[in-house]
């Protein structure tokens, strides 16, 4: 896994997508890690990106429902990612994935 970081602003598409092609990676091999729903996980869902919510900004648990799209996979902070079960479900987003690039 190769992380591409930028300034912490709203992620656009363009954005998003420059950075997918800057990595030289597919559809399928992206994933938006993010800790808003309106911004983050929004663009990384209309690119068809895998998306991770970590609960650390301004969306609860809570709030989901109130949503149309939803992340992926939910963790609690940053931390929990490195946790044995959420690497399990990385994975099962990586190597499980149906779209295309």
């Amino acid at each position: 896994m190769k992380p591409f970081l930028f300034a912490k602003v709203n992620p656009s598409p363009i954005m998003l997508r420059a950075a997918r092609k800057e990595l030289g990676l597919s559809t399928d091999e992206t994933v938006v890690i993010g800790d808003t729903m309106e911004t983050d996980i929004l663009g990384g869902t209309q690119l068809e990106y895998k998306t991770i919510l970590v609960l650390s900004g301004t969306t609860s648990n809570q709030d989901l429902r109130r949503y149309a799209y939803q992340p992926d996979l939910v963790v609690e902070s940053l931390g929990h990612l490195s946790h044995p079960m959420v690497q399990s479900e990385l994975f099962q987003l990586s190597c499980c994935s149906q779209s295309g690039s």
